[in-house]
């Protein structure tokens, strides 16, 4: 069975930092929805060094669970 991830609910697999593993930072086992930014200086950041995911588009918080 092939299965349309069009249609397919959206999930995560890693979210937040748990440790340090041979000086990198390990991301957090997840299995849930994406959740939205509400951190306004993430937000300008992300704008800052990925300006081409805010052109031409009204960005809004329910927005960011596409990234």
């Amino acid at each position: 069975m092939i299965i349309d991830p069009i249609f397919s609910p959206r999930r995560c697999v890693m979210r937040g930092a748990c440790g340090f593993s041979n000086g990198l930072v390990q991301n957090c086992p997840y299995d849930g929805p994406p959740l939205p930014l509400t951190n306004r200086t993430l937000l300008d950041d992300l704008q800052q060094y990925c300006p081409h995911l805010f052109r031409g588009r009204i960005i809004l918080e329910e927005k960011f669970d596409f990234i």
